[in-house]
This record gives C-alpha cells, sequence and structure tokens, in this order.
C-alpha cells in the first residue's frame, strides 16, 4: 500500500514540477511570454533574471493582431530582476499584474500593452517606472499603479503624437510613497471614467511638461498629503468632464504652472485647487494658466493656516458660471492677481485674504 501511494505523488508532481520550471525559464519573445502566463500555474509567472521582450509580434499592428494572452497573467519580478517590452504588442484577454517587492525596473519601450485591467505593483523600496513612447490600456477594467518609497516614474511620447501612455476604459489609478519622483511630458494619462492620483508620501515631485490628463465623462482627482511636497505644471491640461479636484494638504507645499489649462463641462462640478489649508506655508504660483467651464474655480493656499501665498498672473477665467471664481488665502498670507481676466460674466469674483491682498491691471465681468 505504502509503494502504491508513493507513486502516485510522483505521477501529479511532476507535471507541477514542469510547469513552475517553465514559468522561470529564460524567454525573449512574446510568443514565449504568451505560453509562460497560458501554461504556468495559477497563470504565475516568475522573472529571476534581467528580461527583455523584443521578438514576436511587433507594434504597429491592429489590434487584432497582437500577440492574444488567453488568460489573465501574473509577473513576479525576483530580486533585482528588470522586466522590458521592446517594440512589441501584445493583447491580455485577463488581467495583466506586474509584482515587484523589490527596487526592480519596469519598461515599456515603443510597446503596445492591453489587457482586461492593469496592476503595476511597483512598491519595493527604489522601484523604477519607464513608459517610453508607448500605450499601456486596460480595455474593461483599471489601470492601477503603486510605487512604494523613493520610487520613480518617468513617461514621455513624441512631438509628432501625444500618445496615451496610461489609459483605463474606467478609472488611472496612481498612489505612491515617500519621495517619489514623476516627470511627464508629450502624452496623456487617459480614464475614461476618472483619474485618480494619489501621492500620499512627503517630498513627493510630480512634474510634467506638454502633458495631459483627461476623464470622459469622469473626474480627475490629484492630491498630494505629505509634506514639502512639489508638483509643477509646464505647458499641458488637466480636463475632467465631471470635475476637477487638486489638493495637497501638507506643509509647505508648493503648486507651480506656467503655461497650463484646466477646466471642466459639467454644472455644479467646477475645478476646486487647495494648497496647505490648514497647513503652514502652502504656495500657489500660476503664471498664464487658463479655467474654463460650466462650474465654478476655487483656489485657496493656506485656509485654515497660516503664511499661504497665491500669485495668479497673466491668467484667464471663461465661463465657471456657476459658482463664479474665489481666490483666497488663509491669515498671514498674501493673495496676488494682475494682469488677468477673471469673466465668469454672471456669477461673481472674490479674492481675499486677511493678510496682503493686491488685485492689479486686471480685466473683470461678473
Amino acid at each position: 500500500m505504502m509503494k502504491h501511494s508513493s507513486l502516485a505523488i510522483a505521477v501529479v508532481a511532476a507535471p507541477l514540477f514542469l510547469n513552475l520550471a517553465h514559468a522561470q525559464a529564460t524567454m525573449g519573445s512574446t510568443s514565449e511570454l504568451k505560453n509562460a502566463c497560458e501554461t504556468s500555474v495559477g497563470n504565475r509567472v516568475a522573472i529571476n533574471a534581467g528580461t527583455t521582450i523584443a521578438a514576436g509580434v511587433l507594434r504597429g499592428v491592429p489590434l487584432a493582431n497582437f500577440e492574444t494572452v488567453n488568460s489573465a497573467c501574473t509577473i513576479v519580478l525576483g530580486p533585482s530582476a528588470g522586466f522590458k517590452f521592446d517594440g512589441v504588442a501584445m493583447n491580455f484577454l485577463g488581467a495583466l499584474n506586474i509584482v515587484s517587492a523589490t527596487g526592480n525596473q519596469l519598461e515599456f519601450d515603443k510597446s503596445n500593452i492591453y489587457a482586461r485591467s492593469v496592476a503595476l505593483n511597483m512598491v519595493g523600496d527604489g522601484s523604477a517606472l519607464f513608459v517610453k513612447e508607448s500605450g499601456v490600456n486596460a480595455l474593461a477594467g483599471d489601470t492601477v499603479v503603486s510605487f512604494g518609497h523613493n520610487a520613480v516614474l518617468e513617461m514621455f511620447g513624441n512631438s509628432a503624437s501625444y500618445g496615451r501612455l496610461l489609459e483605463a476604459s474606467n478609472v488611472v489609478r496612481m498612489t505612491a510613497g515617500n519621495k517619489f519622483t514623476a516627470t511627464m511630458g508629450q502624452g496623456y494619462i487617459w480614464g475614461v471614467n476618472g483619474v485618480d492620483i494619489n501621492l500620499t508620501g512627503t517630498e513627493t515631485v510630480y512634474k510634467f511638461s506638454q502633458f495631459n490628463t483627461h476623464a470622459q465623462p469622469g473626474k480627475v482627482n490629484i492630491r498630494a498629503s505629505g509634506a514639502k511636497s512639489i508638483l509643477e505644471f509646464g505647458r499641458g491640461s488637466v480636463y475632467g468632464h465631471s470635475g476637477l479636484s487638486l489638493t495637497m494638504s501638507g506643509a509647505e507645499n508648493q503648486l507651480i504652472t506656467s503655461d497650463f489649462t484646466a477646466f471642466n463641462t459639467y454644472i455644479g462640478a467646477g475645478v476646486r485647487i487647495a494648497v496647505g489649508n490648514n497647513q503652514p506655508k502652502g504656495t500657489i504660483k500660476m503664471s498664464q494658466a487658463r479655467f474654463g467651464g460650466a462650474g465654478g474655480l476655487v483656489i485657496e493656499a493656506g485656509k485654515g493656516g497660516s503664511e499661504g501665498l497665491i500669485e495668479f498672473t497673466q491668467g484667464s477665467v471663461i465661463g465657471m458660471t456657476d459658482t463664479g471664481v474665489r481666490i483666497e488665502s488663509g491669515a498671514g498670507g498674501a493673495t496676488i492677481v494682475k494682469d488677468s481676466s477673471l469673466q465668469p460674466y454672471r456669477a461673481p469674483v472674490t479674492i481675499k485674504g486677511p493678510g496682503l491682498c493686491l488685485a492689479e491691471n486686471n480685466v473683470i465681468s461678473a
């Protein structure tokens, strides 16, 4: 009886061993990754060495001709194992989940990677994500990107065509820990039902130039809650059809914009920007900012706190006829609005602050 039982166990264990070994094998083509995803136990592929997927179905084909993975796939990056999609096109009919528990590097370079839903879990300390002229798209759910501490995000398209670098048929979500650094240019974050960016760590630096963040019919919500963080928006736009909220709730935070556009289209929603409320030294500096939509516009710095600063120069507001325009700093702060056009027409314009309040050389129709 004992010999018969041992033989049964050996027969069952052999296929399991083969599947696990296959999941960890070196690969370099879309077909090899497809096979690993579809045949590995739990559709879980272990990557324990630097791996680049650069052969097989190359970018440029229509979606119907992408390398199609007929399953979900979880790619687990081992210690220091980098992973790169290089010039390829893949469509995962299930969820794509890439997991990094250590300081791994994940790169999408001139590749289109689609899945039912996408989760990039780069939570290891010092992890990095690079998206270069690529599209990472959840066709039937969320695209979720999670970072730990000391993480880096770089996303860049090209000047010929501003691509949707991160996209979701539902919501694009992003979170990050302390000392997160993000730089973006010449592309889009695009979430049909919303974009939700929640940066909870201290000393966050989140910058874009020639970049757009759009949600339609959803809302854009950008939050930075740690102290001494900087959001810097150059030429580009943030559009939330159902509203836009941009808040920085920590101490000594800064929002700096130049040649920046923000707007919504849904009555009752509007645009709200708040930096350092109930905290000291919240700073907003906006040059050539443009706002529009059917809601209202609120810009606040240090309200309920102290030493907040708003500098709004050479800006314009058109519409926002629901509740009008309010620009306000808190105690001991300064509100400066100069050389700007504020025209909500049938709604009020309020510029105020218990500290310094200066409105100079503006055109106001309210």
